[in-house]
């Protein structure tokens, strides 16, 4: 909802340096500055399966953001 409003130039929203990319590339949302000592954390979790899904054990033995 704050991208919404932030695209309709009614709200702001705090974005990630790794979202803020892809978001901000139709030209609808402008970076206004940045906020130090602010950290995002990702977690990939999954469970054991009986049939293993190739895509999925890559994605997860390799998963980095850079």
């Amino acid at each position: 909802m704050q991208i919404l409003f932030a695209k309709k130039g009614i709200g702001l929203v705090p974005l990630s340096e790794a979202s803020s990319e892809d978001l901000m590339s139709d030209g609808l949302l402008q970076r206004i500055g940045t906020l130090s000592g602010v950290h995002e954390e990702m977690w990939l979790v999954s469970a054991q399966r009986k049939l293993e899904n190739p895509i999925a054990a890559k994605l997860i033995k390799f998963f980095t953001l850079y």
